[in-house]
């Protein structure tokens, strides 16, 4: 394993995964200035607090940093069936940041329960509630209509097979507490 534990591996793909976040608020912002809104602006300040916390957690325990965005989840697990930096519109991005916002939520509660250090699991629970709020802000800009679009049901699909079959079934119930699931997830990194 890359990583001296399984927490580090977490942490690091938690920030790699909250940088992802920031870049493609930064690319929709460029995309659509017109329809950015205050709301979006604080999600994207989010972001990158959220991201500065958990690099700050990492350097505080001289821990290994990967800093390739191909090890985000959004690149490594979801890149294996979409590549959710594609969005053709404003609304499809609202879908994509709504699924893995509400991904990030539970992934931060399970380590919460499952990892095993405590100034991480702090870190983890100050960005969880900050993570819910987003829900608010991705579901005002998704209509009903659109909620039950084509792109939106595949998208959460793709989740609930990663999550509820694929993974579990390949690495475990508790997939964050397997060294296979960690040694397969940087396969190829370099620190």
């Amino acid at each position: 394993m890359i990583h001296k534990n399984k927490d580090d591996a977490l942490i690091n793909s938690a920030y790699l995964s909250e940088l992802w976040a920031v870049n493609d608020l930064l690319r929709l912002k460029n995309l659509y200035p017109a329809a950015w809104s205050p709301e979006r602006e604080v999600q994207l300040q989010d972001e990158i607090r959220h991201a500065n916390m958990l690099l700050h957690a990492l350097k505080s325990k001289n821990s290994i940093i990967i800093k390739d965005l191909a090890f985000s989840m959004q690149a490594k697990l979801y890149g294996m069936f979409i590549d959710l930096g594609k969005t053709k519109s404003l609304i499809e991005a609202a879908q994509v940041h709504d699924m893995t916002e509400r991904r990030a939520v539970w992934i931060y509660r399970t380590y919460r329960r499952v990892g095993t250090d405590r100034d991480y699991k702090k870190v983890a629970n100050d960005i969880c509630i900050d993570e819910q709020n987003h829900f608010d802000i991705n579901s005002d800009q998704i209509g009903q209509e659109d909620a039950n679009s084509v792109f939106a049901d595949s998208i959460v699909k793709i989740d609930q097979f990663l999550f509820s079959k694929y993974l579990p079934e390949k690495f475990g119930s508790i997939v964050f507490a397997s060294e296979d699931f960690w040694n397969f997830y940087y396969d190829g990194a370099k620190a």
